[in-house]
C-alpha cells in the first residue's frame, strides 16, 4: 500500500497503527498495535498519508516510516 487506509498496517516512529475497527492496544509477538478507526481522531490524521508524512497528535510529531 502507498497510503494509510482501512486495512493498513502503518509503522511510524510512535507506534504501529492497524486501520480497521477501534479495538484499541494489541500484542502480538512482544509487539504492541494499536488498531484504531479511521473516525478516532489519530485515524482522522493518518487516513491518505504517505510514507515520510508528518502528523501532529498531542503536542507531538509522529512521522510515517512505511505501510503495509
Amino acid at each position: 500500500k502507498t497510503e494509510v487506509g482501512f486495512g493498513s498496517l502503518s509503522y511510524t516512529d510512535g507506534g504501529i497503527y492497524f486501520m480497521a475497527i477501534g479495538l484499541g492496544r494489541a500484542s502480538l509477538n512482544d509487539e504492541t498495535y494499536y488498531v484504531i478507526s479511521s473516525a478516532s481522531p489519530i485515524g482522522e490524521l493518518l487516513m491518505n498519508k504517505k510514507v515520510k508524512d508528518e502528523v501532529a497528535f498531542n503536542g507531538r510529531t509522529i512521522i510515517i516510516k512505511s505501510i503495509s
